[in-house]
Protein backbone atom coordinates (compact mmCIF):
# COMPACT_ATOMS: atom_id res chain seq x y z
CA UNK A 1 0.00 0.00 0.00
CA UNK A 2 2.97 2.03 0.90
CA UNK A 3 4.29 1.58 -2.57
CA UNK A 4 1.10 3.08 -4.12
CA UNK A 5 0.96 6.20 -2.16
CA UNK A 6 4.67 7.16 -3.44
CA UNK A 7 4.05 6.15 -6.70
CA UNK A 8 0.60 8.30 -6.94
CA UNK A 9 3.00 11.06 -5.10
CA UNK A 10 5.94 11.36 -7.79
CA UNK A 11 3.18 11.41 -10.40
CA UNK A 12 1.47 14.39 -8.76
CA UNK A 13 4.68 16.01 -8.32
CA UNK A 14 5.92 15.45 -11.89
CA UNK A 15 2.62 17.13 -13.10
CA UNK A 16 3.11 19.85 -10.70
CA UNK A 17 6.62 20.63 -11.61
CA UNK A 18 5.52 20.37 -15.52
CA UNK A 19 2.95 23.11 -14.84
CA UNK A 20 5.44 25.58 -13.53
CA UNK A 21 6.03 28.37 -14.89
CA UNK A 22 9.12 28.40 -17.59
CA UNK A 23 10.23 31.19 -15.98
CA UNK A 24 10.21 30.13 -12.66
CA UNK A 25 12.62 27.21 -13.11
CA UNK A 26 16.04 27.99 -12.55
CA UNK A 27 18.81 26.21 -14.58
CA UNK A 28 21.77 25.80 -12.11
CA UNK A 29 23.23 22.37 -13.84
CA UNK A 30 25.68 25.02 -16.17
CA UNK A 31 27.95 27.10 -14.32
CA UNK A 32 28.36 30.98 -15.29
CA UNK A 33 31.30 31.11 -17.29
CA UNK A 34 34.79 32.39 -15.34
CA UNK A 35 36.94 35.06 -17.90
CA UNK A 36 39.23 31.93 -18.49
CA UNK A 37 36.85 30.34 -20.37
CA UNK A 38 36.05 32.98 -23.30
CA UNK A 39 35.47 30.65 -26.36
CA UNK A 40 38.34 31.67 -29.18
CA UNK A 41 36.24 33.62 -32.00
CA UNK A 42 35.52 31.20 -35.23
CA UNK A 43 37.37 32.83 -38.32
CA UNK A 44 35.25 33.46 -41.55
CA UNK A 45 36.52 31.51 -44.28
CA UNK A 46 37.62 33.31 -47.64
CA UNK A 47 34.96 32.88 -49.82
CA UNK A 48 36.80 30.59 -52.76
CA UNK A 49 35.24 32.08 -56.22
CA UNK A 50 35.09 30.00 -59.21
CA UNK A 51 35.16 31.12 -62.43
CA UNK A 52 33.86 29.74 -65.61
CA UNK A 53 36.14 27.89 -68.31
CA UNK A 54 37.76 30.92 -70.67
CA UNK A 55 36.69 33.82 -68.53
CA UNK A 56 39.80 36.53 -67.00
CA UNK A 57 39.61 36.44 -62.89
CA UNK A 58 38.60 39.67 -61.34
CA UNK A 59 41.98 41.50 -59.29
CA UNK A 60 44.45 38.83 -61.21
CA UNK A 61 47.00 39.68 -63.37
CA UNK A 62 47.75 38.11 -66.15
CA UNK A 63 50.46 36.14 -68.20
CA UNK A 64 50.60 38.14 -71.49
CA UNK A 65 53.00 35.53 -73.74
CA UNK A 66 53.95 36.52 -77.38
CA UNK A 67 53.13 33.74 -79.84
CA UNK A 68 55.39 32.91 -83.07
CA UNK A 69 53.19 32.65 -86.11
CA UNK A 70 55.55 32.47 -89.21
CA UNK A 71 55.74 29.70 -91.76
CA UNK A 72 54.88 25.97 -90.52
CA UNK A 73 58.37 25.77 -87.82
CA UNK A 74 55.87 27.18 -84.71
CA UNK A 75 52.83 24.57 -85.83
CA UNK A 76 51.16 23.54 -83.78
CA UNK A 77 51.53 26.25 -81.16
CA UNK A 78 51.29 25.26 -77.84
CA UNK A 79 49.44 26.75 -74.77
CA UNK A 80 46.80 28.75 -77.05
CA UNK A 81 43.70 26.34 -76.19
CA UNK A 82 44.05 27.64 -72.48
CA UNK A 83 44.48 31.19 -73.24
CA UNK A 84 41.16 33.18 -71.78
CA UNK A 85 42.13 35.75 -74.13
CA UNK A 86 44.14 36.07 -77.58
CA UNK A 87 44.81 39.06 -79.42
CA UNK A 88 45.73 38.12 -82.67
CA UNK A 89 48.12 40.99 -84.73
CA UNK A 90 49.50 42.03 -88.78
CA UNK A 91 53.60 42.16 -88.83
CA UNK A 92 55.75 42.48 -91.05
CA UNK A 93 56.27 40.32 -94.20
CA UNK A 94 52.75 39.38 -93.98
CA UNK A 95 52.67 36.87 -90.92
CA UNK A 96 50.56 37.01 -87.97
CA UNK A 97 51.56 36.99 -84.03
CA UNK A 98 49.62 36.15 -81.40
CA UNK A 99 49.30 37.30 -77.38
CA UNK A 100 47.87 35.09 -74.93
CA UNK A 101 46.83 35.56 -71.94
CA UNK A 102 46.64 33.71 -68.90
CA UNK A 103 44.85 34.25 -65.60
CA UNK A 104 46.14 31.77 -63.36
CA UNK A 105 46.38 28.88 -65.28
CA UNK A 106 48.81 25.75 -65.31
CA UNK A 107 50.24 25.08 -68.42
CA UNK A 108 52.92 22.38 -69.86
CA UNK A 109 54.29 23.95 -72.43
CA UNK A 110 53.73 27.73 -73.88
CA UNK A 111 55.43 28.82 -76.87
CA UNK A 112 57.15 29.78 -79.55
CA UNK A 113 57.73 32.63 -78.07
CA UNK A 114 59.01 35.26 -79.63
CA UNK A 115 59.59 39.22 -79.98
CA UNK A 116 57.85 42.13 -78.99
CA UNK A 117 55.90 45.04 -81.16
CA UNK A 118 55.45 48.69 -79.25
CA UNK A 119 51.70 47.98 -80.51
CA UNK A 120 51.37 44.78 -78.62
CA UNK A 121 51.76 47.19 -75.32
CA UNK A 122 48.38 49.56 -76.16
CA UNK A 123 46.39 46.10 -75.24
CA UNK A 124 48.40 45.13 -72.21
CA UNK A 125 47.99 48.02 -70.13
CA UNK A 126 44.84 47.64 -69.60
CA UNK A 127 44.82 44.65 -68.05
CA UNK A 128 47.92 45.29 -66.31
CA UNK A 129 49.70 41.85 -67.88
CA UNK A 130 52.74 40.77 -67.40
CA UNK A 131 54.73 40.77 -70.58
CA UNK A 132 56.50 37.53 -71.33
CA UNK A 133 59.09 37.71 -74.79
CA UNK A 134 61.96 37.18 -76.38
CA UNK A 135 63.47 40.03 -77.50
CA UNK A 136 61.70 42.93 -79.26
CA UNK A 137 61.58 45.77 -81.83
CA UNK A 138 63.50 48.56 -81.09
CA UNK A 139 60.25 50.82 -80.45
CA UNK A 140 59.18 48.09 -78.52
CA UNK A 141 62.31 47.78 -76.52
CA UNK A 142 62.48 51.57 -76.08
CA UNK A 143 59.72 51.82 -74.51
CA UNK A 144 59.68 49.17 -72.21
CA UNK A 145 62.88 50.33 -71.20
CA UNK A 146 61.25 54.04 -70.61
CA UNK A 147 58.77 53.15 -68.64
CA UNK A 148 60.09 51.51 -65.41
CA UNK A 149 56.34 50.05 -64.10
CA UNK A 150 56.39 47.45 -67.05
CA UNK A 151 56.91 43.82 -65.72
CA UNK A 152 58.57 42.22 -68.72
CA UNK A 153 60.14 39.24 -68.74
CA UNK A 154 62.38 39.41 -72.03
CA UNK A 155 64.15 35.83 -72.63
CA UNK A 156 67.13 38.14 -74.06
CA UNK A 157 67.46 39.48 -70.72
CA UNK A 158 67.45 37.86 -66.84
CA UNK A 159 64.75 35.90 -67.48
CA UNK A 160 66.63 33.68 -69.91
CA UNK A 161 66.43 31.02 -67.13
CA UNK A 162 62.34 30.38 -68.06
CA UNK A 163 62.93 29.50 -71.17
CA UNK A 164 64.12 26.40 -73.31
CA UNK A 165 64.53 25.30 -76.73
CA UNK A 166 62.91 22.00 -77.82
CA UNK A 167 65.02 20.84 -80.67
CA UNK A 168 68.93 21.06 -80.89
CA UNK A 169 68.69 22.52 -84.14
CA UNK A 170 70.80 26.14 -83.59
CA UNK A 171 69.17 27.36 -86.69
CA UNK A 172 65.85 27.25 -85.40
CA UNK A 173 64.88 30.23 -84.10
CA UNK A 174 61.35 29.22 -83.36
CA UNK A 175 61.81 26.34 -80.95
CA UNK A 176 61.57 29.11 -77.48
CA UNK A 177 59.50 27.96 -75.18
CA UNK A 178 58.38 28.39 -71.55
CA UNK A 179 55.40 27.38 -68.96
CA UNK A 180 53.95 28.33 -66.26
CA UNK A 181 55.07 27.01 -63.65
CA UNK A 182 58.79 28.61 -64.24
CA UNK A 183 56.85 31.82 -65.42
CA UNK A 184 55.23 32.59 -61.79
CA UNK A 185 58.47 31.03 -59.94
CA UNK A 186 60.59 33.47 -61.50
CA UNK A 187 57.79 35.80 -60.43
CA UNK A 188 57.78 35.18 -57.02
CA UNK A 189 61.71 35.43 -56.75
CA UNK A 190 61.83 38.75 -58.30
CA UNK A 191 58.91 40.46 -56.29
CA UNK A 192 56.36 41.03 -58.60
CA UNK A 193 52.65 41.32 -57.24
CA UNK A 194 50.16 39.45 -59.20
CA UNK A 195 46.96 41.71 -57.66
CA UNK A 196 45.59 44.28 -59.95
CA UNK A 197 42.33 46.61 -59.86
CA UNK A 198 42.31 47.44 -63.41
CA UNK A 199 39.57 45.34 -65.16
CA UNK A 200 40.70 45.48 -69.26
CA UNK A 201 38.01 43.37 -70.74
CA UNK A 202 34.10 43.70 -71.44
CA UNK A 203 31.52 42.18 -69.00
CA UNK A 204 30.26 38.53 -69.04
CA UNK A 205 26.85 37.30 -69.29
CA UNK A 206 25.66 34.46 -67.12
CA UNK A 207 23.49 33.44 -69.60
CA UNK A 208 24.15 32.78 -72.97
CA UNK A 209 23.38 35.64 -75.34
CA UNK A 210 22.42 35.01 -78.75
CA UNK A 211 22.64 38.09 -81.18
CA UNK A 212 18.93 37.43 -83.08
CA UNK A 213 19.44 40.96 -84.66
CA UNK A 214 22.59 39.90 -86.16
CA UNK A 215 23.22 38.21 -89.52
CA UNK A 216 24.67 34.98 -89.97
CA UNK A 217 28.60 33.88 -89.21
CA UNK A 218 28.70 30.22 -89.45
CA UNK A 219 32.00 30.66 -91.43
CA UNK A 220 34.36 33.41 -90.75
CA UNK A 221 37.23 34.01 -92.81
CA UNK A 222 40.60 37.07 -92.26
CA UNK A 223 42.61 36.66 -94.98
CA UNK A 224 45.43 38.49 -93.46
CA UNK A 225 47.71 38.61 -96.55
CA UNK A 226 48.14 35.28 -99.23
CA UNK A 227 50.40 33.23 -97.02
CA UNK A 228 48.62 33.80 -93.25
CA UNK A 229 44.85 33.85 -93.01
CA UNK A 230 41.80 32.60 -90.24
CA UNK A 231 38.91 30.64 -90.21
CA UNK A 232 36.07 29.91 -87.66
CA UNK A 233 33.53 27.35 -88.26
CA UNK A 234 30.88 27.07 -86.17
CA UNK A 235 29.28 23.80 -84.73
CA UNK A 236 25.58 23.85 -83.99
CA UNK A 237 25.80 20.75 -81.61
CA UNK A 238 28.56 22.15 -79.65
CA UNK A 239 28.17 25.24 -79.81
CA UNK A 240 31.45 26.91 -80.62
CA UNK A 241 33.63 27.89 -83.14
CA UNK A 242 36.63 25.51 -83.99
CA UNK A 243 39.58 27.18 -85.21
CA UNK A 244 41.55 27.18 -88.76
CA UNK A 245 45.13 28.37 -89.31
CA UNK A 246 45.87 28.80 -92.67
CA UNK A 247 43.69 25.94 -94.46
CA UNK A 248 44.80 23.70 -91.75
CA UNK A 249 42.76 22.46 -88.36
CA UNK A 250 44.38 24.42 -85.39
CA UNK A 251 45.57 22.12 -82.77
CA UNK A 252 47.42 22.78 -79.38
CA UNK A 253 50.86 20.84 -79.39
CA UNK A 254 49.56 20.11 -75.64
CA UNK A 255 46.34 18.50 -76.63
CA UNK A 256 46.48 17.38 -79.84
CA UNK A 257 42.95 19.20 -80.29
CA UNK A 258 41.44 21.49 -82.16
CA UNK A 259 41.39 25.20 -80.61
CA UNK A 260 37.18 26.12 -80.13
CA UNK A 261 36.73 29.44 -79.32
CA UNK A 262 33.70 31.41 -77.98
CA UNK A 263 33.57 34.65 -78.26
CA UNK A 264 35.43 36.49 -82.16
CA UNK A 265 35.67 40.23 -82.10
CA UNK A 266 37.39 41.51 -85.01
CA UNK A 267 38.55 45.25 -84.53
CA UNK A 268 39.74 46.99 -88.05
CA UNK A 269 42.93 49.57 -87.55
CA UNK A 270 44.86 51.39 -90.05
CA UNK A 271 48.46 50.58 -90.57
CA UNK A 272 51.60 51.61 -92.25
CA UNK A 273 54.79 49.89 -92.92
CA UNK A 274 57.40 52.17 -90.41
CA UNK A 275 59.49 54.66 -93.00
CA UNK A 276 63.11 53.48 -92.70
CA UNK A 277 62.70 49.92 -91.16
CA UNK A 278 64.65 47.77 -93.27
CA UNK A 279 62.24 44.76 -91.81
CA UNK A 280 58.99 46.51 -92.91
CA UNK A 281 57.81 46.64 -89.33
CA UNK A 282 54.23 48.05 -89.23
CA UNK A 283 52.55 50.63 -87.16
CA UNK A 284 49.36 50.38 -85.67
CA UNK A 285 46.85 52.65 -85.02
CA UNK A 286 45.29 51.13 -82.06
CA UNK A 287 44.21 54.32 -80.25
CA UNK A 288 41.10 56.04 -81.22
CA UNK A 289 38.37 54.79 -82.78
CA UNK A 290 37.15 52.41 -85.63
CA UNK A 291 34.45 50.11 -86.88
CA UNK A 292 34.47 46.16 -86.04
CA UNK A 293 32.35 43.14 -85.61
CA UNK A 294 31.20 40.96 -82.62
CA UNK A 295 30.81 37.01 -83.15
CA UNK A 296 29.17 34.55 -81.17
CA UNK A 297 27.10 31.69 -81.39
CA UNK A 298 26.97 31.87 -84.82
CA UNK A 299 25.53 35.48 -85.58
CA UNK A 300 27.93 38.39 -85.60
CA UNK A 301 26.81 42.16 -84.93
CA UNK A 302 28.59 45.29 -86.22
CA UNK A 303 30.56 47.26 -83.85
CA UNK A 304 32.17 50.38 -82.87
CA UNK A 305 35.48 50.53 -80.91
CA UNK A 306 37.44 52.89 -79.06
CA UNK A 307 40.45 53.78 -76.90
CA UNK A 308 41.50 56.82 -75.11
CA UNK A 309 45.00 56.17 -74.62
CA UNK A 310 47.40 53.59 -74.17
CA UNK A 311 46.45 53.35 -70.60
CA UNK A 312 42.40 52.74 -71.56
CA UNK A 313 40.72 49.71 -72.01
CA UNK A 314 39.06 49.37 -75.57
CA UNK A 315 35.79 49.90 -75.19
CA UNK A 316 33.18 47.83 -77.69
CA UNK A 317 29.64 49.12 -79.02
CA UNK A 318 26.83 47.64 -80.63
CA UNK A 319 24.70 49.62 -82.83
CA UNK A 320 22.99 51.48 -80.53
CA UNK A 321 25.63 52.69 -78.49
CA UNK A 322 25.67 50.09 -75.59
CA UNK A 323 29.25 48.53 -74.77
CA UNK A 324 28.48 44.69 -75.67
CA UNK A 325 28.93 41.64 -73.34
CA UNK A 326 30.56 38.24 -73.77
CA UNK A 327 29.30 34.62 -73.61
CA UNK A 328 31.19 32.89 -70.76
CA UNK A 329 34.26 31.25 -72.63
CA UNK A 330 37.37 32.16 -74.17
CA UNK A 331 37.99 35.12 -76.62
CA UNK A 332 39.62 35.82 -79.43
CA UNK A 333 40.45 39.51 -80.45
CA UNK A 334 41.67 39.36 -84.61
CA UNK A 335 43.42 43.09 -85.15
CA UNK A 336 42.41 43.85 -88.87
CA UNK A 337 43.85 46.14 -91.16
CA UNK A 338 41.73 47.70 -92.58
CA UNK A 339 42.30 46.50 -96.23
CA UNK A 340 42.22 43.04 -94.91
CA UNK A 341 39.14 40.91 -96.84
CA UNK A 342 36.90 39.82 -94.06
CA UNK A 343 34.14 36.39 -95.32
CA UNK A 344 31.38 36.09 -93.22
CA UNK A 345 28.19 33.90 -94.01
Amino acid sequence: MKKVIIIVLIVLLSFSLAACNKDDVVESESPAPTTSEVATPTSTPTPVVIYPDGVPHDGVRPIAVVIDNQGEYPFPQAGLSDAQVVYEFVVEGGVTRYIAMFWETKIELIGPVRSARDYMLDFIFPYDGIFVHNGGSPSALAQIDYEEWIDSLDGTKDANKIFEDITSNPNNWQDTYTNSEDIYAYIEEIGISLETDLIGYPEFSESPIILEQGINAKIINIAYSAISFSTYMFDEEKETYFRNRNGETHTDRNTGEPLSVTNIIIQKVTNETIVGDDSGRQELETIGSGEGYYCTLGKCIEVTWEKADENSPTIYKDSDGNEIMLNEGNTWIQIVPTYVELLIL
